[in-house]
């Protein structure tokens, strides 16, 4: 059993035990991979070299390197500006998974599951909305592969109205599933 820091002597130093390690190792991996994407994204150049292009011959300008281009423009070429928030998906969703090991160890599948299918509703909605909302990204479609093919499916059949109040609804369900927030309380 871990003593508090407040009943330990100053020679003694806290001991984890084997779970509790990996479990701060994976926390430490989560938050330094988002923190690598966050500037992988924000140091984006669309000279570099990627998946969608070749880059002229100069050397690469991303701060995360030849990896950090490739990354940063496959994320934005599928995800568009809904990429630049996974970086803060991702370091939230570490630090909440890591830091309730106890809760870990108890998991109830189906909630589980309903939060793995509202997180994708929710980012297919986002993208979707972006996608026929916002204006494009250098050369990325704002919504990203993702969401133009999304809205693109459901334009002709729904219209713009309709497909944006479909989207909507999307999100809204997606958040409700995630969270667990009750839109009607």
């Amino acid at each position: 059993m871990v003593k508090p820091l407040s009943e330990l002597s100053p020679q003694q130093s806290p001991k984890l035990t084997g779970v509790q390690r990996l479990l701060e190792a994976g926390m430490l991996v989560s938050c330094i991979f988002a923190l690598y994407l966050m500037l992988v994204l924000f140091s984006f150049n669309p000279a570099d070299p990627g998946w969608s292009q070749t880059g002229y011959q100069s050397p690469v300008r991303n701060m995360g390197g030849a990896v950090g281009a490739y990354l940063s423009d496959v994320l934005l070429n599928t995800f568009g500006l809904v990429a630049y928030s996974l970086p803060f998906v991702i370091a939230i969703t570490g630090w909440l998974l890591f830091q309730r090991y106890h809760r870990l160890m108890e998991l109830d599948y189906l909630t589980l599951g309903l939060k793995i299918v509202g997180f994708i509703m929710l980012f297919i909605g986002v993208t979707a909305i972006a996608s026929m909302n916002f204006d494009d990204v250098y050369y990325f479609s704002a919504g990203g592969i993702i969401g133009d093919v999304v809205s693109s499916s459901l334009l002709p059949y729904l219209s713009f109205v309709g497909t944006t109040l479909f989207f909507l609804l999307f999100i809204a369900v997606g958040f409700v599933l995630l969270t667990g927030y009750s839109w009607l309380n």
